[in-house]
């Protein structure tokens, strides 16, 4: 049985739990670190699908689980809910690192994205420590991030 913490409901698998959370909420967004804008997708396969069609000279250049369903932890507007799901890479292998990297990169050429440089890193910071929940900016849309409660 597996409780889903946003809303309440209970799930025969976490398989049934991550198909309920993907659609609904920011839990499992991923961002192109390619692209210009934060496009998000809500799942993994979409964005390795997406990389390897729109970008694949610059995706040949990395790890082949760069952009896997353990890695994509570190490309997620929420890690601490997607390490609920997921369990991530550990945060020092060639891939992960790989992925911060990226991260900063995109951060540095994005004007529009809603989370800030100390946003991510806070986010990834709190893997470490193991705390539940992403502190964001005021105002942004992931603000308050994973919480026990059904986000309004």
């Amino acid at each position: 049985m597996a409780d889903c913490w946003i809303c309440g409901l209970k799930f025969a698998s976490n398989r049934d739990l991550k198909n309920n959370m993907m659609p609904s909420n920011e839990t499992m967004r991923v961002i192109c670190a390619w692209r210009p804008d934060e496009k998000t997708n809500t799942r993994v396969t979409d964005l390795r699908s997406h990389v390897k069609g729109a970008h694949p000279h610059q995706l040949a250049k990395y790890p082949a689980d760069l952009i896997s369903k353990n890695n994509a932890i570190w490309f997620s507007l929420d890690p601490e809910c997607y390490r609920r799901l997921v369990k991530g890479t550990e945060r020092g292998s060639l891939s992960a690192t790989h992925a911060r990297e990226l991260v900063l990169e995109w951060l540095s050429r994005t004007l529009r994205g809603t989370r800030r440089k100390d946003d991510w890193q806070r986010g990834w910071d709190d893997l470490k420590k193991g705390c539940t929940g992403l502190r964001s900016t005021p105002g942004s849309r992931h603000y308050g991030g994973c919480v026990p409660t059904r986000l309004r």
